[in-house]
């Protein structure tokens, strides 16, 4: 073979292996956009479900600004899906800086100690402006169903809320349940006053989450004694242990809870009829508390 055609079978080596490696990065790049193409199937479809949630809300907000607001401007005109989600998404940052008690001018502040998500994503004006509009129902018939339930403002918010809880995440073995009083003045049926709360008025709000991640599972406001109808509920304690451990009913989890829930014979009942533990402290001045009837008040320990 000559020098001629041992140049041309070398050539020709070199030209396989180009092709080859050519091959090889096209299949690579044909995946990535075909998980990319999945990728973007998936996020749609979670987009579109969180459209259908905020439709409403952001209708409701365009109808009260058009009935308010005459005059438009870059801080009135109308609102859209994308934006209630952004709006959302700020007040979730700002609970995440445990912001609760800043005013909303702190978060725009120039100064360096501010945080530049929030100018970068709307307008401060335009921030308190949807605010302003934010409503959860349909204003038009709130009078009617108010006559029926305290909690009409925000009823179909919270139920979406709780199934979404449920379906996004599922709590691990140890879960914890507890009360809480949001900071409230204004006027409300069921505004309660706590004298040894931080904030001594609020409304009132039962939750359950996860102990190790804090991740939320059910909550239930405390809507007062309500009228006779589809929303009239017991409010007692067992009433409300039970009506918060039912999601978690025979999955053999165990429940911290506060002594405003404990009780012996609301322990049995989870244990009996949910297969649910639980860890709390009992209340010895409580007559469901006594787990030992046949001792005398004397001989129970102080921590009983």
């Amino acid at each position: 073979m000559c020098s001629y055609e041992r140049e041309v079978k070398r050539l020709e080596r070199l030209a396989d292996e180009v092709n080859s490696d050519e091959l090889s990065q096209l299949t690579e790049s044909d995946n990535e956009s075909l998980a990319d193409e999945d990728h973007n199937l998936v996020s749609d479809h979670e987009l579109d479900t969180e459209q259908e949630s905020f439709s409403d809300v952001e209708e409701q907000a365009n109808l009260l600004r058009r009935s308010r607001y005459i005059k438009i401007s870059t801080t009135t005109t109308e609102t859209n899906t994308t934006e209630i989600m952004a709006l959302l998404g700020l007040l979730y940052l700002a609970g995440s800086q445990h912001g609760g008690r800043k005013h909303i001018a702190e978060f725009y502040s120039d100064d360096g100690l501010g945080c530049e998500i929030f100018p970068a994503a709307m307008a401060q004006r335009r921030v308190k402006f949807l605010l302003r509009c934010l409503r959860f129902d349909d204003t038009n018939t709130r009078e009617v169903r108010k006559s029926q339930d305290n909690l009409a403002a925000v009823r179909e918010m919270m139920i979406k809320f709780n199934e979404q809880c449920k379906v996004h995440y599922s709590v691990g073995e140890y879960v914890t349940l507890d009360e809480m009083l949001l900071a409230f003045r204004g006027r409300c049926r069921f505004k309660m006053y706590i004298p040894n709360k931080p904030n001594k008025y609020g409304l009132k709000v039962f939750s359950m989450v996860d102990s190790r991640t804090f991740y939320t599972s059910h909550l239930e406001i405390y809507a007062g004694t309500q009228l006779e109808g589809p929303f009239k509920i017991d409010n007692s304690t067992a009433a409300v242990t039970e009506r918060m451990c039912m999601h978690l009913s025979g999955s053999g989890r165990n429940v911290t809870m506060d002594r405003w829930f404990t009780g012996y014979k609301i322990a049995s009942l989870l244990l009996r009829e949910h297969r649910l533990t639980v860890v709390a402290t009992i209340r010895a001045n409580r007559r469901s508390s006594i787990v030992m009837p046949v001792l005398e008040r004397k001989w129970l320990p102080r921590h009983v």
